[in-house]
């Protein structure tokens, strides 16, 4: 099976892409540093299938996923206070671990 025939490189200038903004190429290039090249190019290949069309549709496929993620904003943490229960069921433990090391020490009486 020769598959440098069938293999689809795809090429995008994320550097100089005019259809991104300035905060959107920043992303794109810090999330995706390992697969951009110094000139700011994307780089993604595919050789699975024989057939080149089937290459093509599955490298696109993945630079729509790529590039989707890499761009997903991911929502701010908003720091909460822990529950009563919660701080409840922590100190039970606490105990609980405290009674079984007291149980471990041995007694000189």
């Amino acid at each position: 099976m020769n598959k440098t025939e069938t293999q689809v490189e795809l090429l995008f200038d994320v550097a100089h892409s005019p259809s991104l903004n300035e905060q959107q190429r920043h992303r794109i290039l810090s999330k995706l540093k390992n697969l951009i090249d110094q000139e700011g190019v994307l780089h993604l290949t595919a050789q699975s299938e024989r057939s080149q069309l089937r290459n093509r549709e599955i490298v696109t496929a993945r630079f729509q996923e790529i590039l989707a993620a890499a761009l997903r904003v991911p929502k701010k943490r908003k720091s909460t206070q822990p529950s009563t229960a919660s701080k409840e069921r922590r100190l039970q433990g606490k105990k609980r671990w405290g009674q079984i090391k007291q149980l471990r020490r041995s007694t000189f009486d």
